[in-house]
């Protein structure tokens, strides 16, 4: 599972059983106690410490503007309850998409109106004659050697969108 988890993210290829490497993965992962230790890790959904898949966080900054369009307000957008914060963090597949395939103009409308859905609930806080502007970014992490020479993490744009009240 693993190997496949990591063919498809790195190299995109759908069907690697034919590759010599994947059959003996198979078979060392169908051997009854390697499959009971990979069942019990989570290792065998390919999400293991170091795999390929994990999801990155995303980060929803908003900015809003009065009637006069000057900025009032510039904040991480956060769900009051931790409930509704895990249910959230399931949209990072979604936005993951997103920024890692190509066009899909389906899929891009989808994403958007999830931003704008979110950006119409951070609206409803404000008056009618104020803009929200939300930017959905992804971290942008540095290399070991970079960070330790002083670079920083920084925010990479995925999409954003204004509601006008």
């Amino acid at each position: 599972m693993t190997y496949d988890s990591f063919n498809k993210f790195y190299n995109n290829k759908k069907d690697i059983s034919k590759q010599p490497f994947a059959k003996v993965s198979e078979n060392i992962y169908n051997f009854y106690p390697i499959k009971v230790f990979s069942s019990y890790t989570g290792f065998d959904t390919g999400y293991g410490f170091f795999g390929p898949n994990v999801s990155s966080d995303f980060v929803i900054l908003f900015d809003v503007y009065n009637n006069r369009g000057e900025l009032i307000k510039n904040e991480k957008f956060e769900l009051s309850s931790k409930e509704g914060s895990l249910r959230f963090v399931s949209l990072n597949r979604i936005f993951l998409e997103q920024a890692t395939q190509t066009s899909n103009i389906k899929f891009d409308k989808y994403v958007a109106i999830i931003l704008k859905q979110i950006t119409k609930y951070i609206a409803k806080d404000f008056p009618k004659n104020f803009t929200v502007k939300t930017q959905l970014y992804l971290y942008d992490y540095p290399s070991i050697n970079k960070f330790k020479s002083g670079k920083k993490v920084n925010l990479y744009l995925i999409k954003d969108t204004l509601w006008k009240n």
